[in-house]
């Protein structure tokens, strides 16, 4: 992992703890209204935000979008920041068509033309799920844009098979396990057309057995909007190593 990296992980809850005086300028009770940007490629995003001060972007997980944050965007903005949530390019509202080959590596990239669509300059990144790994894709490839990283959950696994000294062996075993639960099942659904079956893989391998059936049916409504996104995320479950380059 490069210096640049660990260190901004390091400091990011040590700044977000110490914000910058509240502002009073802009209540925070009020509706959100949602905005839209286009970024390289004529991609859309739809966000959300409240606030003035330094900026702080939040990243959700799969099957989600920006709304997943707007509970904290007012508590955010009352504390002195810009706190702005958006969804990712195959997440609602957005209606982007879809496009081969899609990965964090390309949700990094969009999140580094719509920091730059805004004027935004640095700003604190906090990522969920798979928005985390997003965010992670965004410092290594743009430090410059990052002030401060705070991952959530960051389905890095195949970082696993890369540890040293004594946890190298669990490490092992942890992404060899994850890679026969989840996604070689996975891949064998959407591989067959099956997204269900997909989903369902998805959530038995993580999630504890009362919430299963809850979370499924939340799921399957949300991945038969965005057949995509769950299907083609799978790739960033193994062979991060490739794409992330410097950190190793």
């Amino acid at each position: 992992m490069t210096r640049t990296l660990k260190w901004i992980i390091c400091v990011a809850l040590i700044t977000l703890q110490a914000p910058p005086t509240p502002s009073a300028s802009q209540p925070t009770n009020e509706p959100l209204s949602i905005r839209k940007v286009i970024v390289s490629g004529g991609v859309e995003l739809h966000y959300a935000e409240r606030g003035t001060g330094v900026p702080v972007v939040f990243i959700h997980g799969s099957l989600s979008d920006g709304g997943f944050w707007n509970d904290q965007l007012g508590a955010f903005a009352a504390s002195g920041y810009r706190a702005i949530a958006y969804s990712r390019r195959y997440n609602p509202p957005n209606t982007n068509k879809a496009r081969p080959g899609y990965s964090a590596a390309v949700d990094a990239e969009d999140l580094a033309a719509f920091i730059g669509e805004l004027h935004l300059a640095r700003v604190h990144v906090v990522g969920h799920s798979y928005g985390a790994l997003t965010a992670l894709f965004l410092a290594v490839k743009h430090p410059e844009l990052v002030r401060t990283l705070v991952l959530a959950e960051p389905p890095a696994v195949s970082l696993l098979a890369h540890l040293s000294g004594d946890r190298a062996e669990t490490g092992k075993k942890t992404f060899a396990d994850i890679q026969e639960r989840m996604v070689k099942p996975m891949k064998a659904a959407f591989q067959k057309g099956d997204g269900e079956a997909g989903v369902r893989a998805f959530i038995a391998s993580g999630v504890s057995h009362g919430l299963q059936l809850v979370s499924f049916r939340v799921l399957i409504k949300a991945v038969r909007r965005q057949p995509l996104v769950l299907e083609e995320s799978v790739s960033d479950f193994h062979g991060l190593e490739s794409r992330f380059g410097s950190l190793f």
